[in-house]
């Protein structure tokens, strides 16, 4: 256990008299103070649940991915600036299941995102199956192939698009104003193995 010592400043007979006249003291300063009220002092949470995610996730290409240390305060991947995001650790450490809560996350808050979702041979992600846009588990390699080839024609359109707005806006094109205005595309991918 860890030990200290606190000295109080007021008068009495014993601890517990100057322990009392001690709070009247700090509640009389606190009745009297009429500045501004410091910040609570941030406490780290013993578990980071979905609902502290999803209260945290309110620009979709701002995904919250667990609170930060230097300041308890959500930490997130800005999917705009960085457009992948790679869940790594080892075996039954909760990878799938934190890719389940962050699709999940996305699909119920954003429900116009495009969800494709790759499943692996344990199917962590089949409850996603309801909210994809497309699912495919990597036991079916036809359907796996096809959701890849529809996903490539997909992309290649957008980089046509893309190009095209370019070279119509010259230097007024704005990358992210154009991006913006698109649907996002989710794709998630479980335990593929070669």
């Amino acid at each position: 256990p860890t030990e200290f010592q606190a000295a109080l400043y007021s008068d009495g007979e014993n601890d517990r008299e100057k322990t009392q006249k001690l709070k009247t003291l700090l509640s009389d300063m606190n009745a009297a103070w009429k500045g501004p009220r410091p910040l609570p002092i941030p406490v780290m949470p013993e578990k980071v649940t979905a609902d502290m995610l999803a209260a945290a996730y309110s620009a979709r290409e701002i995904l919250p991915v667990g609170i930060s240390f230097e300041n308890t305060r959500p930490a997130a991947v800005d999917l705009s600036e960085r457009y992948s995001l790679l869940i790594s650790g080892p075996i039954k450490s909760g990878k799938s299941r934190l890719l389940l809560l962050l699709s999940s996350l996305i699909a119920g808050k954003f429900p116009d995102t495009s969800l494709c979702v790759f499943d692996g041979e344990e199917g962590s992600l089949s409850s996603l199956k309801g909210r994809a846009f497309r699912y495919a588990s990597v036991k079916d390699g036809a359907s796996s192939g096809a959701m890849l080839a529809d996903l490539m024609n997909c992309l290649n359109g957008r980089m046509r698009d893309f190009e095209a707005e370019m070279l119509k806006s010259g230097d007024a094109f704005d990358k992210k104003a154009f991006a913006s205005h698109l649907p996002l595309i989710c794709i998630v991918i479980d335990d593929i193995r070669e």
